[in-house]
């Protein structure tokens, strides 16, 4: 356990983050993760601007 800093690697069966992954591979979007103990998590995405036609 990190106590909020950092992604400590164990992960937990949980559905949020795969749905981000999943959302942003329709949009052909882009998912950076660092993590660091000191520092914390930092999370990146980025999706092409014309990506939002896809939504339907």
């Amino acid at each position: 356990m990190t106590h909020g800093r950092g992604i400590d690697g164990q992960g937990k069966d949980g559905r949020g983050l795969q749905n981000v992954a999943a959302r942003l591979k329709v949009l052909d979007g882009q998912w950076s993760v660092e993590s660091n103990a000191d520092t914390g998590v930092k999370h990146s995405i980025s999706i092409p601007v014309n990506a939002t036609n896809r939504l339907g």
